[in-house]
């Protein structure tokens, strides 16, 4: 029995309605929740969200991956593994720790030198 014609199996993570199955290559695509980043208030760009993640896997291949992608439909998604997701994730985490600080020092009042 080919992947095509048994029924579709799904991951823990899989989005209810998204998952679909591919007869022609005898494969089937998961895909996640889409996690977004809005945009702050204010800020006038064609999409919502500065950012958007989603966990993806075409039977086909080796593996899950995580999409990453801008709020610019125009721009290149990149497609992360584990270790790259990692990295991503611990880059993601120093912007956040350098934007608490800056939000920390927003509020301070200039001193004399």
């Amino acid at each position: 029995m080919t992947t095509a014609t048994k029924a579709l199996r799904h991951f823990p993570w899989c989005a209810p309605g998204k998952c679909e199955s591919r007869p022609e290559t005898q494969s089937a695509e998961h895909y996640g929740q889409r996690l977004l980043l809005d945009a702050p208030d204010g800020m006038d760009m064609g999409p919502a969200y500065l950012l958007h993640a989603e966990l993806y896997v075409d039977d086909r291949y080796k593996g899950t991956s995580l999409w990453l992608g801008t709020g610019d439909p125009d721009d290149d998604e990149a497609v992360l593994d584990g270790p790259q997701l990692d990295a991503f994730i611990a880059r993601v985490t120093a912007f956040r720790d350098g934007l608490a600080a800056m939000r920390a020092q927003l509020d301070a009042k200039p001193t004399e030198s």
